[in-house]
C-alpha cells in the first residue's frame, strides 16, 4: 500500500494535482454524511465475504456481482466493495437492506475505506474510481 500511496502522489506532484489521501484504521470506524459505521459493522460486513484458503491467508470469495475496480499499478491491484447496512449517527444499525456505502478490501480481505459507490459501469459491477465518494475516519489515530 505504500507503494500504491507513492505512486498516486509522485504522479500528481508531476501533473501538478493536489491529492490529499486518507488512510486509517478498521478500529477507527467511518463517518459517512449523517451515518457512523463502528469497527464491529465493518468486520461483520466483511466477514461473510472472505475465508482462509489452505495457505492459511485469508482471501476473498469472489461472486459474479461483487463491485470492483482496480488500483493501476502494474500489475493493477483488485479492489472489492462490501455493502454496509443503513446506520444513524451514533452507529446503530436502522436496516440491514444494502446503501450506496461500502466497505472496500483487497484481494486478501484487508480494509482499505469506507466509500460512497457513486457510478458503476455497464457491468453494473466495475466502479467509477474518479467518482466515488470516500469516507473519513470516525475516530483519530491511536
Amino acid at each position: 500500500m505504500r507503494l500504491t500511496k507513492f505512486l498516486i502522489l509522485f504522479a500528481c506532484s508531476v501533473a501538478d494535482v493536489d491529492a490529499a489521501l486518507i488512510y486509517w484504521r478498521i478500529q477507527q470506524g467511518a463517518k459517512c454524511g449523517a451515518s457512523i459505521y463502528r469497527q464491529e459493522t465493518l468486520e461483520n460486513a466483511i466477514k461473510p465475504h472472505c475465508r482462509i484458503n489452505s495457505d492459511g491467508k485469508s482471501e476473498i470469495i469472489l461472486t459474479d456481482d461483487m463491485k470492483r475496480s482496480y488500483i493501476i499499478p502494474e500489475p493493477p491491484t483488485p479492489l472489492y466493495y462490501l455493502p454496509l447496512p443503513s446506520t444513524d449517527g451514533n452507529g446503530e444499525i436502522v436496516s440491514e437492506d444494502p446503501t450506496d456505502y461500502h466497505v472496500v478490501v483487497d484481494s486478501n480481505c484487508d480494509f482499505n475505506v469506507v466509500t460512497k459507490v457513486v457510478n458503476v459501469a455497464d457491468d453494473g459491477v466495475t466502479v467509477d474510481n474518479e467518482t466515488r465518494q470516500d469516507c473519513v475516519p470516525d475516530k483519530p489515530s491511536t
